[in-house]
């Protein structure tokens, strides 16, 4: 038989049982898998599958991943701006760029939580979505000072048209709505279809993000897999919010 040199591997995941995601003051009745590896392959392969990694590194030996039966989700053409984001954003106190300090977010995020118990922001982890990162299919947020201190921010993966939100943080107060509210501008700007933000939260809530079906959400993930941000469309994306083409690292070349 010809070898097919085209054949694309394919990804056996270990059989799940229901479980119970936890996040704020929901619990959120879950798809649950345990084991498999902590590595580029596995992680894109969830991500494209609608699950993701979210396990105590410190209490647990081997990765679980989740997928809610209901996606919190937020629609970039939804996204709520305040009225103290408005003012916030004329002042001209903070700056926003896009992935020009990928790892300086992750570490921001990770930084954040380390100490906790239940942290899962491991340092491996780390490296690992910075190897995504430079293969393009994932994504940061900055937000600097008048300084030029980061401030806050926020990362993801990309999964075609999706942006799968992995983490936040914020050292000054709305740091990371900030982020959201550009990425989601920018996302509208470039046909982006979602920003999955997996589990609620008051803080997105607030910001337009909703409950869809677990159905809704892997029938979108599957009809936008096979695009990608347009190049052109970021970048015009950011001249129109008056920042310069310094303040965006491409993910794609034309």
């Amino acid at each position: 038989m010809e070898e097919n040199i085209d054949k694309k591997p394919v990804y056996v995941m270990p059989p799940f049982n229901v479980g119970v995601g936890f996040a704020g003051d929901d619990l959120c009745p879950s798809m649950e898998m345990m084991g498999g590896a902590v590595d580029v392959d596995s992680i894109l392969h969830a991500y494209d599958s609608g699950f993701f990694p979210w396990y105590s590194f410190r209490q647990s030996e081997a990765p679980r991943w989740f997928f809610p039966l209901k996606r919190f989700v937020l629609f970039p053409d939804e996204v709520h701006v305040s009225h103290s984001m408005r003012n916030l954003i004329n002042r001209g106190e903070l700056r926003v760029t896009f992935n020009k300090n990928f790892r300086g977010v992750v570490d921001g995020c990770r930084k954040l939580r380390y100490d906790d118990e239940r942290a899962w922001l491991s340092r491996h982890m780390m490296d690992v979505c910075c190897e995504i990162n430079g293969m393009g299919r994932a994504l940061s947020v900055e937000v600097w000072n008048r300084d030029d201190e980061l401030v806050g921010g926020l990362y993801g993966m990309l999964s075609g048209m999706v942006f799968c939100g992995e983490s936040m943080f914020s050292l000054v107060p709305s740091a990371s709505k900030l982020a959201m509210i550009r990425l989601a501008q920018m996302m509208s700007v470039a046909e982006g279809s979602l920003i999955d933000c997996q589990m609620r939260s008051p803080h997105l809530e607030s910001m337009g993000a909703r409950y869809i079906e677990a159905s809704e959400f892997i029938s979108m993930l599957r009809t936008n897999r096979y695009g990608t941000l347009n190049p052109t469309e970021l970048f015009n994306m950011m001249m129109s919010l008056g920042l310069d083409h310094d303040d965006y690292t491409p993910l794609f070349n034309d």
